[in-house]
């Protein structure tokens, strides 16, 4: 496949910018809040740094809405306001990526957190993003690489994630325009995850994908169904492994692309699991896109 064919790009009057990017995303969702999560996410920004090569990271989105080279300083700064952060912090974000400074580069991270207390939204949860390109697995071995997933959802517990091809994005730049590019390639590519961040917002306790390798915590597993049930019924050639109180299901041996118009067989292994997890669906009625048909589409795309 030429995955370079699912790029997108935007022109302004000063230059032209990669938009969207496809690769491989692990994309993890916590229940816990702002201030007892945070020293833990430094703590994965660490060992994600430690994984992928070095200087892999470059840039960063500051404050003033506006991506910058990112120096040593700024990421020490910003990795110990994450182990010192006061209770009282209600929200907190941080956006790396790789140069040119505004373009989906191959290498990335995110995290959005708060302290889970708006009533208007009872079922957000927090969301940590990790980025590769999409021919990571041809540079380290998959079982390298699952090995790195598991760490990560150790160090602390997980309301549910997955990991497989993605949609990169920066979250919080040319997002109309990324979301409507995105929705234009999803339903063709159906096991791409489309990274949407606002998701956060109503996924507590909720499976919105399921994916290559899909991490269930320790509640959402009891709703499901348990371990032992779901691991009767997993689909040939895929696997449950513990990681740390919850689960993590290998769909397949590497991530399926899913295009519809070569026939998706390798999505086979994803339908039978999102039959699994049907029960624990999240209910959305928007993913980002204009169309308001888009998300129940993309939602149930495996039906």
């Amino acid at each position: 496949m030429d995955f370079e064919m699912l790029v997108r790009k935007k022109a302004t009057r000063s230059a032209e910018w990669v938009i969207v990017r496809p690769g491989i995303s692990l994309c993890l969702f916590y229940a816990e809040p702002l201030a007892s999560l945070a020293t833990h996410i430094a703590g994965i920004l660490e060992a994600y740094l430690s994984f992928v090569p070095p200087n892999s990271i470059q840039t960063y989105l500051a404050t003033d809405g506006n991506w910058k080279t990112l120096s040593k300083g700024t990421l020490t700064s910003t990795l110990k306001a994450l182990r010192s952060m006061k209770r009282t912090s209600e929200f907190w974000e941080v956006h790396f990526g790789q140069e040119p400074a505004g373009n989906v580069g191959s290498y990335g991270a995110h995290f959005v957190g708060s302290n889970l207390a708006n009533a208007v939204w009872p079922l957000e949860t927090n969301l940590l993003l990790l980025e590769f390109p999409h021919d990571f697995l041809q540079q380290v071995r998959s079982e390298d690489f699952l090995k790195f997933v598991q760490n990560v959802g150790s160090i602390c517990p997980f309301d549910s994630g997955l990991t497989g091809y993605a949609f990169k994005h920066l979250l919080r730049t040319f997002r109309r325009e990324t979301f409507e590019a995105i929705s234009q390639m999803a339903m063709r590519y159906i096991g791409f995850d489309i990274s949407y961040d606002l998701i956060r917002e109503r996924s507590r306790g909720s499976v919105y994908n399921v994916s290559w390798l899909t991490l269930l915590g320790s509640h959402l597993l009891e709703r499901a169904g348990g371990g032992d049930a779901i691991r009767k019924s997993l689909p040939k050639g895929a696997s449950l492994l513990d990681v740390g109180s919850g689960v993590l299901i290998r769909a397949a041996e590497l991530p399926p692309v899913g295009d519809v118009n070569r026939g998706a067989d390798d999505i086979e292994p994803l339908r039978a699991l999102a039959k699994l997890t049907q029960k624990v669906r999240v209910k959305v009625e928007n993913l980002g896109s204009h169309d308001p048909h888009f998300a129940q589409r993309w939602l149930n795309r495996f039906e």
